[in-house]
């Protein structure tokens, strides 16, 4: 634990020692990082109590439906999501259609189980109805909820309009196919109205997905000194945002400490919401390297003790005529940390009394959401090391799969 926070110590009296480096402050103060992890530890421990889909699902439908019905005074968990997406002030239920309860091909509508929920509600994976042998994914079942509420459309060959009715669904519809059958006439619901609803369970499941990491380092994590250190470093990521172009900006990716602060201040004030390319590990390792590059150009110093893949960076640049260039580049920018001031922790497997906080059924028990003990989500852990989190058996919170980020990494060095 104290060399942990040793680090933490030393990155904040480093910033306070460094003269006129332009990096304006945000507004998140360590108390609004503090209250923010207070209010999430609950919704993360019973989270980790659910032993089946069903049982997790379940949570966050109750704390939705919580919500909902008084969101003036309600302060719960899916208040927090919400307040980090100020732009989708509609939490409009999702008509029955589109509930991913039942197979939504008029001929069949046979029950799904409830694994086949979560998977396609939470997970975004498709499934095959056990009775039609249909392919679904929640593309279908938003068409099938689409064509109940727009039975027809109107058509204007004339000054005279007609109803057209709409075409029912094919086998293994898609939302493409679909379009090209009524000739690009057919819109998302969404659209109709000017409003996107927010589907508010789902996004629950990835802020706690997100979340996870740190939550099962609590008391780390909610040291006044790693919290003072991820604001410093936060600060001088959002300076590297502001300076760079909007495509180079987008291409940044940002290690945990940056992420959390990140949350808070989506809580306090009206952002983009944090985007985190886990789904794409080679986009993330490139960002990644892409970050340590500037990082290391500006400041001076090592983004962190990860190591950078040159690979995935170069051939994000596509550039293959430049990599003479790109290789002194990178020669010059990417100095991982020395041993005295790397970053404790950073891709180091953790004995288990290492480890600053553990599930109670860490040496057993058939918890559905439980964790890896032999890695931990420290200051300068990248967003896209997954294997902080690794759940010992059918995922639940983890929304990609194959191979994770830091194998793809080890892979292109």
């Amino acid at each position: 634990m104290g060399q942990l926070v040793q680090v933490a110590k030393i990155i904040v009296e480093t910033d306070a020692a460094r003269p006129n480096l332009p990096v304006r402050a945000s507004p998140v103060r360590a108390n609004d990082v503090a209250a923010y992890l207070a209010r999430i530890k609950p919704a993360f421990d019973r989270a980790m109590e659910c032993s089946t889909k069903q049982q997790l699902f379940d949570y966050l439908c109750q704390l939705e439906a919580e919500y909902m019905a008084d969101r003036a005074s309600v302060d719960n968990f899916a208040h927090i999501v919400h307040r980090m997406y100020p732009a989708k002030t509609d939490l409009r239920p999702w008509r029955h259609g589109a509930a991913a309860t039942a197979c939504p091909y008029p001929h069949c509508r046979v029950p799904l189980t409830a694994d086949q929920t979560f998977s396609l509600y939470v997970m975004g994976q498709s499934v095959r109805c056990r009775i039609c042998r249909c392919d679904l994914s929640m593309d279908t079942f938003r068409l099938a909820a689409f064509l109940h509420d727009f039975p027809t459309f109107p058509l204007e060959p004339t000054t005279k309009t007609t109803p057209l009715t709409m075409p029912l669904l094919h086998k293994n519809s898609s939302r493409e196919s679909y379009e090209r059958d009524v000739l690009r006439a057919v819109f998302w619901h969404e659209t109709q109205t000017k409003s996107t609803p927010m589907d508010l369970v789902l996004a629950m499941a990835k802020h706690l997905q997100s979340l996870a990491p740190i939550c099962s380092n609590w008391d780390y994590w909610s040291h006044p000194h790693v919290i003072d250190a991820a604001i410093v470093r936060y600060n001088q990521f959002v300076h590297l945002v502001e300076k760079a172009p909007a495509a180079a900006a987008a291409a940044l990716l940002p290690t945990m400490d940056i992420a959390l602060v990140r949350f808070v201040h989506q809580s306090l004030e009206r952002l983009p919401a944090l985007t985190l390319p886990k789904s794409a590990p080679d986009m993330a390792a490139a960002a990644y390297a892409e970050t340590f590059v500037q990082w290391s150009e500006v400041f001076n110093q090592a983004y962190s003790s990860f190591p950078p893949s040159f690979t995935a960076w170069s051939n994000a640049a596509n550039a293959l005529s430049k990599a003479t260039l790109l290789r002194k580049k990178w020669n010059q920018s990417v100095r991982l940390p020395s041993m005295d001031s790397r970053f404790v922790g950073v891709d180091r497997h953790l004995p288990r009394d290492g480890m600053l906080w553990t599930p109670s059924n860490v040496d057993g028990g058939d918890a559905f959401f439980s964790l890896r003990i032999d890695f931990a989500a420290v200051l300068g852990t990248p967003v896209m090391d997954d294997r902080v989190v690794q759940p010992s058996n059918d995922p639940v919170l983890r929304l990609h799969s194959g191979e994770t980020t830091a194998d793809s990494r080890r892979r292109q060095l």
